[in-house]
C-alpha cells in the first residue's frame, strides 16, 4: 500500500501482480508508504477505509482515489504455486515442491487447506465490508501496459518498473476441465472481478 497524496492516489499492493515493482517506482512518490510486514503491505481495503482514510481525513488529506492490479485467476494460482516451489521453501509446510498444480488447486479449494494453499484471495483486498467491489480502478496484470501508462499520466512522469520476486519457471501448469470448473465456483468473486470489473 502507497499513497501518492499530490496525484490523490492510495495504491493497492495486489500479491502476486508485479506490486512490488510498483511500489519500487512509487516510491519517489508517495511520502505515506505500508510497506512491511506482508499484512500492512496487503491491506484489504476494508482496512483501509476503517483506519488509513479517516487519519487521512483527520489530517486534511484529499479524499485518495484508490487503485490495483489483479491477475486472472487460474494464472495468479500457477504463480502462487511456481513462487512456493523455490529452494528456500522446501522441507517446510508452505512448499509445492514434489505435488502437482492441480494438486495444489485441489489443496486451495479444499474445505480445509493444507499451510501450501493458503492464500487470501484477490477479491478480498478489493471489496469493501458490504461484500461490494469498492476500488475505484482496477487494471489486469496481464495487460500491464494499460496500467503503466494510466499512472504515469495521473503522476505526469513516465515511470519506469523493474522486474521483482519473479516465480520461477515450472513445466506442470495444466488443469483437468472438471477441477478448473470446481475452482471458478470455489473463486467466482475473483473471475467476476477480474472478468467484470478490471481493464
Amino acid at each position: 500500500m502507497m499513497i501518492c497524496p499530490q496525484a490523490r492516489l492510495a495504491f493497492f499492493s495486489m500479491p502476486k501482480t508485479g506490486s512490488s515493482a510498483v511500489l519500487l517506482a512509487l516510491r519517489p512518490h508517495a511520502p505515506i508508504q505500508f510497506s512491511a510486514p506482508p499484512q500492512v503491505k496487503h491491506m484489504t481495503l476494508v482496512q483501509y477505509e476503517r483506519h488509513v482514510a479517516p487519519l487521512l481525513r483527520d489530517c486534511g488529506q484529499p479524499q485518495m482515489e484508490t487503485v490495483c492490479l489483479v491477475r486472472e485467476p487460474v494464472d495468479w494460482l500457477r504463480s502462487w504455486y511456481a513462487f512456493r516451489s523455490r529452494d528456500v521453501l522446501r522441507n517446510t509446510g508452505r512448499s509445492t515442491a514434489g505435488i502437482s498444480f492441480a494438486q495444489f488447486v485441489e489443496d486451495f479449494i479444499a474445505p480445509v487447506r493444507p499451510p501450501h494453499a493458503v492464500l487470501p484471495p484477490q477479491s478480498e483486498i478489493a471489496r469493501r465490508a458490504d461484500g461490494r467491489v469498492g476500488i475505484d480502478h482496477i487494471f489486469r496484470y496481464d495487460t500491464f501496459g494499460n496500467f503503466a501508462e494510466w499512472l504515469s499520466d495521473r503522476l505526469g512522469e513516465k515511470l519506469e518498473f523493474e522486474r521483482r520476486n519473479v516465480s520461477p519457471v515450472v513445466e506442470d501448469r495444466e488443469l483437468p476441465a472438471a477441477l478448473r470448473a470446481r475452482l471458478e465456483q470455489a473463486l467466482a468473486a475473483d473471475f467476476s472481478l477480474y472478468a467484470d470489473h478490471a481493464r
